[in-house]
């Protein structure tokens, strides 16, 4: 069953009791939750709800991951890049990460970072959940490029950031 749908499933009815108790719990899904409520759900404000609970108890890779996402959700570009470098900075090299890395970079005007961030995503597993995403912001930032740049244009976004230093 895919996370969406067993969170839809999970949440669907009003019972907050429920809720209150399943994200209090020490052993829970909340960064699943996160990134339900941000991606699937259209509930922004509960992400972040959750991701600030959840950023007080734990400090690791995947809960900076959760909660930059989460604020950058809600238009906190500035504070959700510095949890996504805070992550990176660790070593741990996730698609899921750099992709969350790279559109956030992407919203914070950073064209080059947020293509090298892309790319080292779709390098490290091209077909993660998140590729299909990466490609088309590629695509988009490739036709900022374009636009700006005017570079010879023809070529798959890609191969236009292969030159793109990756660590």
């Amino acid at each position: 069953m895919k996370i969406s749908n067993y969170f839809a499933s999970l949440w669907s009815g009003p019972d907050p009791l429920r809720q209150k108790k399943e994200i209090a719990a020490a052993d829970n899904a909340n960064r699943e939750l996160i990134f339900y409520y941000a991606d699937y759900a259209n509930r922004p404000d509960e992400a972040l709800r959750i991701a600030a609970h959840e950023f007080e108890r734990r400090k690791d890779v995947y809960t900076l991951d959760a909660y930059g996402w989460a604020l950058a959700m809600n238009g906190r570009n500035v504070e959700a890049r510095q949890h996504l470098e805070d992550a990176l900075a660790v070593g741990v090299r996730d698609a899921q990460l750099l992709y969350h890395a790279g559109i956030i970079a992407q919203h914070a005007g950073d064209v080059a970072g947020a293509a090298n961030l892309l790319h080292q995503s779709l390098q490290l597993n091209p077909v993660s959940e998140f590729a299909a995403a990466a490609r088309a912001a590629l695509e988009k930032l490739s036709a900022q490029k374009c636009r700006t740049e005017r570079p010879a244009c023809g070529e798959p976004a890609a191969a236009r950031w292969s030159e793109s230093p990756t660590p």
